[in-house]
């Protein structure tokens, strides 16, 4: 649900991971959807690492044709987030992952279940063994560059659309 670019902050022991949330990629047919479809092209201009997160009940994934493009021949590592596995049978995850296109895209696949934590710490380290060594650049207690008003704005807005299974009308 997310319509702005919102930076995460994840502090282990060993690194200090800051992830960069992006509007999801989609064809924009408004001008709030063109600005947010700016934003993702923003935040594809220079990039460590992209973690491409999908939903593996949305097959297939038009958007990655999108992101392709935008990388052009830049050398990026992509990692797949094939998200909410626990959802599907578990014999048709590796059918999906087999069927997609470009696996060779991406530098690593990730099945997970996130809401559950589960294939979660494997792709935390990996992400950490990707990245080149750097400082932390927030405080341990920082979690993100939002304030607490806007998080909740998020969520409220989230629960409106789980229930109505509506975007909340903006225009």
């Amino acid at each position: 649900t997310t319509r702005h670019r919102i930076l995460g902050v994840k502090n282990l022991p060993q690194a200090q991971l800051v992830f960069l949330d992006t509007p999801g990629i989609h064809q924009p047919r408004t001008r709030l959807n063109r600005y947010m479809m700016q934003a993702v092209v923003e935040a594809l201009a220079h990039p460590e690492i992209i973690l491409y997160m999908t939903d593996v009940r949305r097959m297939p994934y038009p958007d990655l044709a999108f992101l392709q493009r935008h990388l052009g021949h830049r050398r990026v590592p992509v990692f797949w987030g094939l998200n909410k596995i626990d959802l599907v049978p578990p014999r048709e995850v590796l059918p999906i992952i087999a069927a997609c296109q470009d696996k060779e895209f991406f530098a690593e696949i990730f099945p997970l279940a996130a809401r559950r934590g589960e294939n979660v710490s494997a792709l935390l380290e990996s992400l950490v063994r990707y990245l080149p060594e750097g400082p932390r650049y927030f405080p341990e207690d920082v979690p993100t560059d939002r304030d607490e008003r806007f998080l909740m704005a998020e969520l409220i807005r989230e629960q409106a659309i789980l229930l109505t299974h509506e975007e909340v009308p903006y225009s």
